[in-house]
């Protein structure tokens, strides 16, 4: 509590020279070892700023022994100053830091203004070759435009020879549509003609069958043509819905892959900084820290911008590996269902009309092969999209992989941001020897990105790479090949019905004119000769019963086999569509095609069988040389095919069938007829018709045995008459004629000629023919 003398502040004084020169604040050259001049200030005015706190300490404890109040007011003048110098380093920090972002500001900047300098120029060569182009260009366009100019005078002068031949070309046109109109009228007043008068002869000789086989005919045809017209119809609607539905697939699929191209480039170009990056601290490293096998620690701004990047690079894979999870997936794959469901809508409207145009024999049709191709090309690129979605092209795996290696060595060097002198050699050291490594792996997902191939292809040959462009091109081609190929059908079922119903009509023709009756002509030679210089036309002969028999059985098969393929064809059609399908109408009206088809087939078979019994009973010679041109129509019955079952035709128009092989026993003890045995009273009946038929047939017989001698003794009678009036005519040209003799001699030819009459009268002047029954028994 003594108050202090000046040896004390002497003292004072001396200890502060000291301090301050051992802390070595007043030398020039003052060694520290901050990271800037900035640190290095700090660190100074702190190590001052200690030292006068103590000597202040000292100062006022001498100067509160005299006084306390000026020890105190000293004391508060001390700490007012020590909170103004503690402000300034965080200022100056402050502004430093400022000055660190000002800094990095600049240089991107820089970057900026660089790159943009760069693109000035690339775009000062695009116009410069632009200009030229446009150059180029616009003297091949005046070129263009002389040729064009001479072009235009040439057609000019060609113009009025053009008009001159459409002019030409339309008159001809009108011409030959005149003459097809005539030729269109004469045709059907001749068919017109034609079926009125093949009804009239249908109608006169009672050619029911004929009838029957016509109508049949008709029918099915009208039932055929109509459902081709509805096949094509409905080929057309779905055909239409196929375009429609593969153009919304075709959408779909488009900017699903234009999405998927953009977040995979992102992902390449983030990839591409990162590689970038890494091979510009890889660089560093090995020309500034890692020189000569030294070690040379690296400044403080570019170990807090090597951390900065470091994080940079961790939030980029991180974000990365968010896109192979969560919603990004799930809006993918929803995607892809989507396609999966519209590729379902026309693929199954494809299979259900390429089945309702199969080959006649069940076999599909080529667009089906098409098409199963089409859709395993579609699967193997959804599985395509699918492994480029969700990351299992290796994508995935290597971001997790180059991830936790990257966190591994920025984990325990986060802390250290702020004070990057703390980081070891040996830390340095290790993240150059994962720089590398960290290429590779940022190169191979590179690779990787856009990859469609499964990273778990080890020992397995890899699928080749399919490109939407080529499936939308085949599916285009499906479409273009599926719509020819319908349509192609359709004109052929039309034009097949057409030359059926063509040969059928000419099947009836040939019918009629072999069950039609035959009339002789009874023209003179003359009505042979040319008249006015035209000949008459020459027809066809008459087809045989063979031909008929082998045309018959040829078209019966193509009528059947039609018949069959265009109602499996529309079966199904009709069936599943509730438009056409009116309480079952058309389902009958597809039915009654085989029906129709049946009755045609049935009714050749009875017209066959009839035609073969009308020919067959007259195979004679004379009959023969009697028709003429209709010789072919019989033939001999050892060529007939035997039959076993006859078809018998009742008067209600039913069919029924009836076996030939029956027991036949003889219908008169004495007799030569024989009949199957009776089983019915109607049957017994008709059987005792025969017998009695036989013995009135026996008995006819016999009186023409009488007969035929009564004739040979009235000839014989006959000749010694003709003698007898041979004499007299003698007699009468001898004996003398005069007056009175003539009147007798004129009685007496008168008396003969009476008595020649009379004797005539019951004698025949011809001999008398034999009776049919007679030669058949003999």
């Amino acid at each position: 509590m003594k108050p202090s003398g000046r040896a004390e502040v002497i003292q004072l004084m001396k200890v502060m020279d000291t301090m301050l020169k051992q802390a070595g604040i007043d030398e020039e050259e003052l060694q520290l070892e901050g990271p800037t001049q900035l640190h290095n200030l700090l660190e100074l005015l702190k190590t001052e700023q200690n030292i006068y706190n103590i000597v202040f300490h000292e100062l006022i404890r001498q100067v509160s022994v005299e006084c306390v109040e000026r020890g105190e007011l000293l004391a508060k003048l001390r700490q007012r100053y020590v909170m103004l110098l503690n402000k300034i380093p965080q200022q100056v920090l402050s502004l430093y830091n400022d000055l660190l972002a000002q800094r990095a500001l600049d240089r991107c900047l820089t970057e900026e203004i660089i790159y943009f300098k760069n693109s000035l120029g690339e775009l000062t060569d695009e116009l410069y070759q632009v200009r030229e182009h446009d150059m180029r260009v616009s003297k091949d366009a005046k070129q263009a435009q002389a040729e064009l100019a001479k072009a235009l005078n040439n057609a000019k002068k060609n113009a009025n020879l053009l008009e001159e031949y459409r002019e030409l070309y339309e008159l001809q046109r009108s011409r030959l549509e005149k003459q097809l109109l005539h030729l269109t009228e004469e045709r059907d007043l001749w068919s017109s003609a034609t079926y009125r008068l093949a009804r009239k002869v249908i109608e006169e000789n009672q050619l029911q069958l004929a009838r029957r086989l016509y109508m049949s005919e008709k029918t099915w045809t009208k039932i055929v043509r109509h459902f081709i017209v509805l096949l094509a119809s409905n080929d057309t609607k779905d055909l239409s819905e196929i375009q429609q539905i593969t153009e919304r697939w075709r959408d779909h699929m488009t900017r699903f892959q234009l999405e998927l191209q953009r977040s995979e480039e992102s992902s390449r170009e983030k990839m591409q900084i990162i590689c970038q990056d890494l091979k510009k601290w890889q660089q560093y490293f090995g020309e500034k820290v890692f020189v000569d096998w030294h070690y040379h620690a690296p400044q403080e701004e570019q170990s807090i911008t090597l951390l900065q990047d470091v994080k940079n690079w961790e939030n980029m894979l991180v974000e990365e590996q968010q896109r192979f999870e969560g919603n990004n997936v799930l809006s993918c794959q929803e995607s892809l269902k989507i396609a999966s469901d519209i590729q379902k809508e026309w693929s199954q409207l494809g299979e259900k009309l390429l089945k309702r145009h199969q080959d006649l024999d069940g076999s599909p049709a080529p667009e089906q092969k098409a098409m199963e191709d089409l859709n395993n090309t579609i699967e193997e690129l959804s599985e395509q999209f699918r492994r480029r979605v969700e990351g299992e092209n290796g994508v995935a795996k290597g971001l997790m992989s180059f991830s936790s290696s990257i966190e591994s060595w920025s984990l325990p060097m986060h802390p250290l941001k702020l004070t990057p002198k703390e980081i070891k050699e040996s830390d340095w050291l290790t993240l150059n020897h994962l720089l590398p490594d960290w290429i590779t792996h940022a190169e191979r997902i590179l690779e990787l990105i856009g990859n469609t191939e499964s990273e778990d292809i080890s020992g397995m040959i890899p699928d080749k790479k399919v490109k939407l462009e080529e499936v939308l091109k085949m599916l285009q081609n499906w479409v273009l090949t599926t719509t020819n190929g319908t349509e192609r059908d359709d004109l052929q079922l039309t034009q097949e019905v057409t030359n059926l119903h063509t040969a059928m009509v000419q099947y009836m023709v040939n019918v009629l004119m072999l069950m039609s009756p035959d009339y002789s002509s009874h023209s003179d030679a003359s009505d042979n000769t040319v008249v006015a210089g035209f000949e008459e036309e020459a027809f066809p002969e008459t087809v045989s019963l063979q031909q008929m028999q082998e045309a018959a059985l040829s078209l019966s098969e193509k009528v059947n086999s039609f018949s069959c393929y265009i109602t499996k064809c529309c079966q199904e059609m009709v069936a599943n569509n509730p438009i056409v399908s009116d309480e079952g109408y058309e389902m009958r009206q597809l039915q009654s095609i085989k029906i129709s088809c049946n009755e045609w087939i049935e009714t050749c078979q009875l017209l066959l069988t009839k035609v073969t019994e009308r020919a067959t009973p007259s195979s004679t010679p004379e009959d023969s040389q009697s028709k003429g041109n209709k010789e072919v129509l019989y033939c001999n019955p050892a060529e007939t095919p035997a039959q076993d079952v006859m078809r018998v035709i009742g008067f209600d128009g039913i069919v029924s069938k009836k076996s030939l092989r029956e027991e036949e026993i003889p219908v008169f003890t004495q007799g030569v007829l024989t009949a199957s045995r009776p089983s019915t009273p109607r049957s017994i009946q008709a059987f005792e018709s025969l017998s009695s038929l036989e013995q009135l047939e026996k008995r006819l017989l016999h009186a023409e045995l009488r007969a035929q001698n009564a004739e040979e003794r009235s000839e014989s009678l006959e000749e010694q008459l003709k003698a007898a009036l041979h004499k007299i005519q003698e007699m009468e040209v001898k004996s003398s004629v005069d007056v009175e003799n003539k009147e007798v001699i004129h009685e007496t030819p008168t008396h003969v000629e009476v008595q020649s009459e009379h004797l005539s009268l019951p004698v025949p002047t011809k001999k008398r023919p034999k009776s049919s029954k007679a030669k058949q028994h003999k």
